[in-house]
């Protein structure tokens, strides 16, 4: 997540999709890590993968975002 927000910063995505992706990501990442330490059931780890999914899906739209910037510049 870093990399991609240093990449983000180095071809200056000033986005609003881009900031609300960045939360939404650290918030999934969060949701993740509580649902870790809660609980190891099923439905827990069924959470825990949700909250990835979402992190993953944000990672490669944040991606698209600094391509397309980049194709821009």
């Amino acid at each position: 997540f870093g990399a991609i927000v240093v990449a983000g910063q180095a071809y200056a995505v000033t986005s609003p999709l881009y900031c609300v992706l960045s939360f939404v990501i650290v918030c999934a990442r969060v949701g993740q890590t509580i649902a870790h330490l809660t609980s190891g059931s099923n439905s827990a780890v069924a959470v825990r993968f949700s909250f990835l999914t979402i992190q993953l899906v944000g990672f490669v739209w944040m991606m698209a975002l600094i391509v397309r910037q980049a194709i821009l510049k």
